[in-house]
């Protein structure tokens, strides 16, 4: 049996072994941009309190044989604060019971809500066999494909006994997409909205939070440090695309809501935080669809906010739950009824960061 302590710089060389062994597509990442990522993220981030940590799990033989990422977050429960931890990026090397010695580590952290975002269907069960809570409504992902033949002929490229349909499929879609797009069929077209665009700032993101937050009984504390400090993180991250935030206004010039989204002009673009009020969270999801598909992206994807499930349907976008759950634990009884209400604003923005 092994045992859990802390993470330490001491173990990235260890847990970069552990990595890149049990997840194939970290090999393309070099060990300097891997040693960054578990340096800066686990142990240098803005939240950093040497009581909620990462944790790994080690052999009697000092072999490192378990990890989770373990973020701190800072946000407010109907008015007062609380502390987060974020789980994430779990890895365990041929040992359940390890996975839920990790697991049992995080739940009884200090921290007074647990969360685990990204999990797959063998950590739900892990994590529900320790008293934990899946949280439903926030484990649903939508799906828009803002040019379908261009999307058609990437996923006919990916499927073996489709590949040349796809290929061959793939020099007209350009055009084909652009013909389609002209035809006032509703799932096809998307409009020029009548808003207007512009970047958002982290003055903006905090002066307006409260407006675009309002009734929410579980909402991030962002400062400008930590905001600063999670732009650099995801702008460095390329293999999504370009980071792209957007201040959505009316035609007077009023601040209707914002998005955050990394846009790959050869894939699926994904979707980080949207930020909007009840009569305007239309229109600032209309812009950005409009605007990732000018910017050439053939589809593009995120988690459903609960509240605005309405919304998303009306834009025709597709519905996806059960591929990566958010779990959930906490010393607070109402934070879970709050969570599985929908109530809260958490996005993807709070979520997992490791990108591995």
């Amino acid at each position: 049996m092994g045992t859990i302590r802390p993470f330490s710089e001491e173990d990235i060389p260890q847990v970069i072994e552990l990595n890149t062994r049990l997840f194939p597509g970290s090999a393309g990442l070099s060990r300097a941009d891997q040693e960054f990522r578990f340096r800066e993220i686990a142990l240098r981030n803005p939240w950093y309190d040497p009581r909620i940590t990462s944790l790994v799990h080690v052999e009697q033989s000092g072999k490192i044989s378990g990890f989770i990422g373990i973020i701190p977050r800072k946000m407010t429960f109907r008015g007062t604060p609380v502390s987060v931890g974020i789980g994430q990026h779990l890895m365990v090397d041929k040992a359940t019971f390890a996975a839920l010695q990790l697991f049992k580590a995080f739940i009884s952290g200090p921290q007074d809500i647990s969360i685990a975002d990204l999990a797959a269907d063998v950590t739900k069960k892990l994590w529900e066999r320790l008293g934990g809570t899946t949280a439903y409504t926030h484990s649903i992902f939508w799906r828009k494909p803002l040019r379908p033949i261009a999307t058609a002929s990437q996923y006919a490229k990916r499927k073996k006994s489709l590949s040349l349909v796809g290929s061959a499929l793939a020099p007209f879609a350009s055009g084909l997409d652009s013909l389609l797009n002209l035809i006032a069929i509703a799932p096809l077209h998307i409009s020029k909205p009548d808003t207007r665009g512009e970047e958002l700032t982290i003055d903006t993101m905090l002066q307006d939070l409260p407006k675009f937050s309002s009734g929410r009984d579980l909402i991030p504390a962002y400062t400008k440090e930590s905001l600063k400090w999670l732009f650099d993180i995801l702008s460095r991250e390329q293999r999504f695309g370009a980071l792209r935030k957007v201040l959505v206004k009316d035609s007077v010039g009023t601040n209707i809501g914002w998005y955050i989204y990394h846009l790959n002009p050869t894939g699926r673009s994904e979707v980080l935080q949207i930020a909007g009020t009840s009569g305007s969270y239309r229109e600032v999801l209309h812009h950005l669809l409009y605007d990732a598909r000018e910017h050439g992206s053939p589809e593009i994807a995120g988690r459903v906010d609960p509240l605005f499930m309405k919304e998303y349907a009306d834009r025709y976008c597709l519905f996806f739950p059960g591929s990566a759950w958010v779990l959930m634990h906490s010393k607070i009884p109402d934070v879970v009824n709050a969570i599985n209400a929908g109530n809260v604003f958490l996005t993807r923005l709070d979520g997992d960061l490791w990108f591995f």
